[in-house]
């Protein structure tokens, strides 16, 4: 690849005030007639469709003149059909907007209802289980509350405690707080708080 070198930089061409004054004058063109554009393009596009319809009447002996006359009567009576199709459907539909809206409507308020009837039976499983929970925790609280009550008697330090001079006393007392703890866990258990 060639560097610019000045005597090649030089042939490069440099746009000019004229150049740049016409560009400015076709684009203010293209600006201002985008109307008048717009129509001669639609023209052309409906000449190009309608071309072959006037040759075939044309060959049907039919004058110049009046096979435009009939093609561009047909393609206007063509999209006045049209017209009035699709007035008649959007008028259909227009007039059946308003049930439309109320079935929308129903449609969220059912939502709403079942969003609102879910939300009640989470918080209902949320209780249920928090009762669960309440109850388990209660359980086993009466189940270690009988050797704290036991080891609060025994930890007082009194001089005529019963079982204490016994020498089974402590296996005694340590078989029936073991005993009782057991129990409760059976009743508990039994009840279902366990």
């Amino acid at each position: 690849m060639e560097l610019l070198t000045p005597s090649i930089a030089s042939k490069v061409p440099r746009p000019t005030g004229g150049f740049l004054v016409g560009l400015a004058a076709v684009i203010a063109l293209l600006y201002f007639g985008r109307i008048f554009f717009i129509t001669v393009t639609v023209a052309l596009i409906l000449a190009l469709i309608l071309d072959p319809i006037v040759s075939f009447c044309m060959r049907l002996r039919m004058p110049r003149g009046v096979a435009c006359f009939v093609t561009c009567s047909v393609a206007l009576l063509a999209v006045y059909f049209a017209a009035v199709a699709f007035y008649t459907q959007a008028a259909g539909l227009l007039a059946d907007l308003p049930a439309y809206s109320q079935r929308i409507n129903e449609m969220v308020d059912n939502t709403r209802e079942l969003l609102g009837t879910a939300l009640e039976a989470n918080f209902s499983l949320i209780s249920i289980a928090q009762s669960d929970v309440s109850r388990k925790f209660a359980g086993w609280a009466a189940i270690i509350a009988v050797p704290t009550m036991v080891a609060g008697f025994y930890g007082m330090n009194f001089k005529f405690i019963p079982e204490s001079d016994w020498q089974y006393g402590f296996y005694a007392v340590l078989l029936f707080t073991i005993g009782a703890c057991l129990l409760l866990y059976y009743l508990f258990k039994r009840s279902g708080w366990l």
